[in-house]
């Protein structure tokens, strides 16, 4: 006997735009399954189902509408439904971003562009050669790199943080952390002409792709190498110890009026203080604090960033808290949190625990 399908007419809501997919199956607990499929073949990504499934019609609906424009491609009514839509960003491969100063400047490598004139992807859509730019950096903070159009013409700059992108005239390029004579370095992995990265802008979080060892060895922080997936872009970190040279890390704390973050270079974990409301405070006898351990991103340099929590009475309640809320802007913009490592006031035997944060491509 033959299996017959249900042609069904299907209308899908995705970044904006409405498309129109016609889908075969035998019965309706297929129809998500199958748009999936779709969408992976279309987009690259998943969609969110069944938010994004607009219509959801037998055939026979359509074909006895009253109003069958609303259904089909008529003349003069293309418009209503479009193809994928372009979007800005890096043209054909990333440049390779430099990690080293010039004469005190960063200069940014020439590169090509898609970009729309205006804003909210209107205008002119093009693609542009930039060349070579010399930019100035401000150190001990995150410097966002990108190219702006609205001027008349595309130029690289430099931008305080990364509200300034709209990711239609103006794109992101990297990230630099200038911090203690190096430069930490992520490119944004924003790729254009229509590629499904351009769905890192709703998230705009790095991912850690797979597994890596965490652990503590006496006062001593060790992180496994692993690769953070930042739009388009994979970032392979390496691994850190501690206790190793050029193996850096640093405690960020409150200090003062309770607003303003200052930091200090450490390689230990802290066991004597925790963080109290306008600074440190020394540790009770008995009482427990947390190490939140933060890895920069960066393809070479290996550099961890520590911030304490409050004072707890016991192991149980740390265990059990909620992570911090409150961070200086140079972890959240440009590190990851790789783990907490809990410790008892003047103890070496400190309790690691591993955060992983992963995906799977």
């Amino acid at each position: 006997m033959a299996n017959f399908k249900n042609l069904r007419y299907c209308e899908v809501l995705h970044e904006g735009k409405y498309y129109d997919v016609m889908i075969g199956v035998t019965d309706l607990d297929e129809v998500n399954n199958v748009l999936q499929e779709w969408a992976l073949a279309k987009f690259g990504v998943n969609i969110d189902l069944p938010t994004a499934l607009t219509k959801n019609l037998d055939i026979k609906e359509v074909v006895t509408s009253k109003n069958i424009d609303e259904y089909v491609y008529v003349q003069g009514a293309v418009s209503s439904y479009m193809d994928m839509p372009k979007y800005a960003g890096i043209s054909g491969g990333e440049p390779i971003l430099p990690k080293i100063l010039v004469n005190s400047k960063y200069v940014v490598p020439a590169l090509s562009v898609f970009l729309y004139s205006l804003p909210e992807f209107s205008g002119v859509f093009g693609e542009y050669s930039i060349e070579a730019t010399e930019l100035t950096l401000i150190d001990d903070e995150i410097n966002y790199i990108g190219v702006d159009y609205t001027l008349g013409e595309p130029v690289v700059n430099v931008y305080a943080n990364d509200t300034f992108f709209n990711y239609s005239s103006i794109i992101p390029i990297c990230k630099i952390l200038s911090m203690d004579t190096e430069l930490n370095v992520t490119p944004y992995g924003m790729l254009g002409d229509g590629l499904s990265e351009r769905l890192f802008v709703k998230s705009k979080d790095f991912k850690i792709d797979g597994n890596f060892d965490f652990s503590s060895n006496a006062l001593n922080v060790e992180v496994g190498a692993f690769d953070v997936v930042n739009g388009a872009s994979i970032i392979e970190t390496p691994a850190i110890e501690t206790d190793t040279v050029d193996n850096d890390m640093w405690l960020y704390y409150i200090n003062g009026t309770g607003v303003d973050w200052e930091k200090s270079e450490n390689p230990e974990i802290n066991n004597t203080q925790f963080q109290g409301l306008t600074g440190l405070e020394t540790l009770a006898s008995g009482k427990f604090v947390i190490n939140y351990i933060y890895k920069v991103i960066d393809d070479t340099n290996k550099l961890l960033f520590n911030v304490l929590s409050g004072s707890f009475d016991s192991l149980a309640l740390a265990k059990e808290s909620a992570n911090l809320k409150t961070l200086p802007d140079n972890i959240v913009n440009g590190a990851v949190l790789v783990g907490r490592i809990i410790v008892e006031k003047d103890s070496v035997l400190p309790l690691a625990q591993e955060i992983q944060n992963v995906i799977f491509v």
